[in-house]
C-alpha cells in the first residue's frame, strides 16, 4: 500500500508488486487518485486516498481545498478499515511515504489487521522524514513499535532505526531494487535527447535530478560545477525536478558561479515518459546530498547505464561502494564532487566502465524477482493465490 501515487516510493510499490504476481501471489495495490502507472498494471489497483483530486472550484481558498483533500483522505481510510475487516488480508504491506498518513494507518488499521489474524509490514524508505520537526520522532517510533515487521534499504539504515527505537520488532535489510523499466520503454538516443533539450552533440553534461530539497545540497553542486566551468566550455548542468522550497537562493548561487548561459533547467515534476530524455542526454549523475537514507535516483542513473558521482551518506555509500558504479565524497565538499565531475567528464572510457558496472550490478543484485523472493520469505513462506492473499498499500 501507498498513498502517494506517483514519485519515487509509488515507482518501487508498483515494480514490488509486479514482481510479487509474477511470482505467483494474489496482490491488491492500495493507492492514490490518478495513479499515473495504471495503465502499465497488471494486477489490481485501488485508488482509495484522494489527494489530488479537486471537489472545490477556483475560487476556493488554499486552506479549504487541503481541508477537503485531508477529509478525503481520512474517508479513504475509513473505507480501507472496513475492507480489511471484511477481506481478513494474511499481510498488509505499508510502504512508508507521509508521516501523518502513516501515523493515521498506525492508529487506525494496524489494529484491525492484526485483530484477524493478520500481519503489518512496513518499509521504512527513510527511518525519519527529511525536513524534521520534534513530533516524527514521537510518531514514527509509534509506527516501528506496532508493525510487525519492519523493512529498511541498507545496513547504514538498520542503526539509524535502531537508534531511534531500539525496542522495535524484526528489522530486515531488502536493497533497492533497480527501475529497468523506465529505460526499457525509451529506445532515444543520446543525439536525439540532447536536440529536445537543445545541448550540444560535445557538451559535458552533469544531471542532478529529483525534487528540490534543502536537504539534497544543490548549492554544493552549483559550487562544484563553478569550478570546472572554465577547463569545461561546454559544461551543462541540468536541474531537474520540482521545487519544494525557494528556488531563488539557487538562482543566485547560479549567477555567483558564472553560470548563467551553462545551466538547464525544468523545474517541474517529470513524467515518467519524460525521464528517458534527461538520462539518455546526461554523462554523469550527481547526489550531493547533505544526508539521506537511499535515493531511487541511483536506480534510474545504473538503469541508463550513467556513473554517480555521490556523498558518502546512508545506503548510498554501501550501493556505490558494492556496484563500482561512481565515486563518493563527503556531504557539502564542492571541491572533492568538482574533483569527481571532472575525472568522468574527461574520460570517456571511465565513464562507460563505471556506467556498464551500474547497470550490470542493478540488474543483477537488485532483480526485482531477487527482492520478491525476500519478501515473500519475510511474508512467512511462498505465495500462491490460492495461499495467501497480499495487500499491498
Amino acid at each position: 500500500m501507498e498513498s502517494l501515487g506517483r514519485g519515487g516510493i509509488a515507482h518501487y510499490t508498483y515494480c514490488l508488486v509486479d514482481a510479487l504476481t509474477a511470482a505467483g501471489a494474489n496482490v491488491t495495490l492500495i493507492t492514490a487518485d490518478q495513479y499515473e502507472l495504471g495503465q502499465q498494471a497488471d494486477f489490481e489497483v485501488q485508488e482509495t486516498f484522494r489527494i489530488r483530486g479537486d471537489d472545490l472550484g477556483p475560487p476556493w481558498p488554499t486552506h479549504l481545498r487541503q481541508l477537503q483533500k485531508a477529509r478525503s483522505f481520512y474517508s479513504g481510510v475509513r473505507r480501507l478499515q472496513q475492507q480489511i475487516e471484511e477481506e481478513e488480508p494474511d499481510i498488509v504491506h505499508f510502504q512508508g511515504g507521509l508521516a501523518y498518513a502513516d501515523w493515521l494507518f498506525s492508529r487506525l488499521l494496524f489494529a484491525p489487521i492484526q485483530k484477524s489474524g493478520g500481519r503489518v509490514v512496513y518499509t521504512a524508505h527513510n527511518i525519519l522524514p527529511h525536513e524534521r520537526r520534534r513530533i516524527h520522532g514521537p510518531i514514527f517510533r509509534h509506527i516501528y513499535l506496532r508493525a510487525d515487521s519492519l523493512i529498511v534499504h541498507a545496513r547504514e539504515n538498520l542503526k539509524s532505526l535502531t537508534s531511534i527505537e531500539p525496542r522495535h520488532r524484526e528489522a530486515t535489510v531488502i536493497p533497492h531494487g533497480n527501475y529497468a523499466f523506465l529505460a526499457d520503454g525509451s529506445g532515444i538516443s543520446k543525439k536525439r535527447a540532447r536536440e529536445r533539450l537543445g545541448i550540444g552533440e560535445n557538451a559535458g553534461t552533469v544531471l542532478f535530478f529529483g525534487a528540490i530539497r534543502p536537504y539534497k545540497g544543490l548549492g554544493t553542486l552549483i559550487e562544484a560545477c563553478g569550478l570546472i566551468r572554465s577547463e569545461l566550455t561546454e559544461l551543462r548542468l541540468m536541474i531537474v525536478g520540482k521545487p519544494r522550497e525557494n528556488f531563488k537562493k539557487y538562482e543566485d548561487l547560479i549567477s555567483k558561479a558564472g553560470l548563467d548561459n551553462q545551466v538547464h533547467l525544468c523545474l517541474k515534476y517529470i513524467s515518467n515518459d519524460e525521464v528517458g530524455d534527461y538520462f539518455r542526454a546526461a554523462d554523469v549523475v550527481a547526489l550531493p546530498y547533505k544526508e539521506t537514507y537511499e535515493s531511487g535516483v541511483t536506480q534510474v542513473a545504473a538503469a541508463f547505464g550513467l556513473p554517480v558521482v555521490c556523498t558518502g551518506t546512508g545506503g548510498l555509500t554501501q550501493y556505490v561502494e558494492e556496484a563500482r558504479c561512481g565515486y563518493l565524497v563527503e556531504p557539502e565538499d564542492h571541491r572533492a564532487m568538482a574533483n569527481r565531475l571532472r575525472e568522468i567528464l574527461n574520460d570517456r572510457s571511465l565513464a562507460e566502465e563505471l556506467g556498464a558496472n551500474g547497470l550490470q550490478f542493478s540488474r543483477s543484485n537488485r532483480s526485482w524477482d531477487k527482492i520478491a523472493r525476500q519478501t515473500l520469505a519475510l511474508y512467512g513462506g511462498t505465495c500462491s493465490p490460492e495461499h495467501q492473499r497480499v495487500a499491498a498499500e
